[in-house]
């Protein structure tokens, strides 16, 4: 069921069971259980969705240890990736 379709239905449920509760008739009463048996087939019939995981924003390096080495060092490794 559509979202406006099931917000209608559970501002329809709640509108019946607050009169069945303060103006009790029959029909009042047997509307809002209606109502009620209807939006608990809907709220059963919901699936659970899982969140996808979100993309992570580090950017990896193919060097390991590049924060622990010396200037000279990462000169080195920067270009020995160029003459490869």
């Amino acid at each position: 069921m559509a979202k406006s379709n099931t917000t209608t239905l559970l501002a329809a449920t709640k509108s019946a069971v607050n009169k069945a509760k303060y103006y009790t008739t029959k029909e009042k009463k047997a509307l809002a259980l209606r109502l009620l048996a209807q939006l608990t087939a809907e709220v059963e019939a919901l699936e659970v969705v899982k969140p996808q995981p979100k993309k992570s924003k580090n950017k990896t390096t193919t060097v390991k240890g590049l924060s622990k080495m010396t200037k000279a060092q990462l000169l080195e490794v920067i270009k020995q990736q160029q003459g490869s």
